[in-house]
């Protein structure tokens, strides 16, 4: 079990006492468990989670500058992950997480209170695999889900939900160098990634490819 706090620095101004905004702050309650199985091929973690967010900035929903920091966010889930080495050359991981996050507070917008907020997916999941090909060449591959978000803090229409596919590899060139490669969103899919509100919305990353160089010493 652990607890914990947080703060996130915040720029901008109170438009009513023209304020500068103080750190959104966090607590953050969690317990879970581990477990590995005695071949030490399996492995499985669960974790409960109750995050409550205070001072958080809120804008007005006809005139998006006039913001203040009156907005509190609960949040509650688990997450689940297990992997297996099925044998010498497969790997196969996955992943679960479920929220539940909820406005707690606002004052600007009070009929708000109770809703989910804008950017908070209830539902991800990942299923990754590892393939060992040689003993220096790797190749992997995954497949991400993620649950449709709320457009707005009004909770007036949903995102689509969306399935990303990515693969990479890496390679020992010697005990000291390995080159890496990845791709995310393998199909170039199209999709909307996140709204603020229903008139700011951001397109999701296209396809993305990224070769690395390691060095160990």
């Amino acid at each position: 079990m652990s607890y914990s706090q947080s703060f996130q620095p915040v720029v901008g101004s109170n438009f009513i006492t023209d304020e500068p905004f103080e750190p959104t702050t966090a607590d953050q309650l969690e317990a879970g468990i581990k477990y590995l199985s005695p071949d030490r091929a399996t492995k499985g973690t669960f974790a409960v989670f109750d995050i409550a967010q205070k001072n958080v900035v809120v804008s007005d929903y006809v005139k998006y500058t006039d913001q203040t920091q009156t907005g509190e966010i609960e949040s509650k889930g688990f997450e689940i992950s297990g992997s297996r080495m099925l044998n010498d050359w497969v790997d196969l991981s996955a992943s679960y997480s479920y929220t539940d996050a909820e406005i707690t507070e606002e004052e600007i917008n009070p009929e708000v209170v109770g809703n989910t907020p804008a950017q908070t997916a209830k539902h991800k999941a990942t299923l990754w695999a590892d393939y060992y090909a040689t003993d220096k060449l790797t190749l992997n591959a995954g497949i991400r889900y993620e649950d449709g978000m709320q457009i707005d803090k009004q909770n007036s229409d949903e995102l689509p939900s969306v399935t990303l596919v990515d693969i990479g590899g890496s390679y020992q060139i010697n005990p000291m160098l390995a080159v890496g490669a990845s791709i995310n969103n393998l199909f170039d899919k199209t999709y909307v990634g996140a709204c603020y509100d229903i008139n700011n919305c951001w397109m999701g990353p296209e396809r993305q490819m990224s070769v690395s160089l390691k060095a160990n010493f």
